[in-house]
């Protein structure tokens, strides 16, 4: 079985009721759901910046939609990210909710128009089949049948085995 190592950063805000811890939780239970075939390595960082010297195959971003006065933060947060996407081109990076996403492609546009994101995914909840071959062939992972259908908040899988 292969080994996919996973980091993942949640804004300290977390997601409508979760908690960070919880956010982890369910983040790290989505990509065993995704990889079945694969053995999920799963650590948590608290800013991007912390990436340097880390060794990682999938960073996970959910780090928007904060309260008024974050923009600063929420804009050094996804400069640094874009560091990481512009060294690494090897490595998977997966914006988890529809703000992170938004913001992200704000500082794209503004600050760098000549960005290739061909390994930046948007975790999208309404295309999940979609998303979920992109990740998977991404790493070159035979494409089983995908775990669909599933629920309808924030990419909150149904255990396909389940089905």
């Amino acid at each position: 079985m292969r080994d996919l190592k996973v980091i993942a950063c949640v804004d300290f805000m977390a997601s409508m009721g979760e908690t960070q811890e919880e956010e982890y939780a369910q983040i790290k239970k989505e990509m065993e759901i995704l990889f079945p075939d694969a053995n999920i390595i799963f650590n948590t960082i608290h800013n991007p910046a912390e990436l340097i010297d880390k060794d990682y195959d999938i960073f996970i971003l959910d780090f928007g939609g904060l309260m008024p006065g974050c923009d600063e933060l929420i804009n050094y947060t996804h400069r640094d990210t874009i560091r990481q996407i512009q060294r690494y081109e090897n490595r998977l990076f997966i914006m988890w909710s529809t703000f992170t996403w938004r913001d992200f492609h704000y500082i794209v546009e503004d600050e760098f128009p000549q960005l290739v994101t061909f390994n930046v995914v948007f975790w999208d909840t309404s295309d999940f089949d979609g998303t979920f071959k992109k990740v998977r062939s991404f790493f070159n992972f035979p494409m089983p049948v995908p775990p669909s259908p599933h629920n309808n908040y924030h990419g909150n899988l149904i255990n396909p085995k389940k089905l």
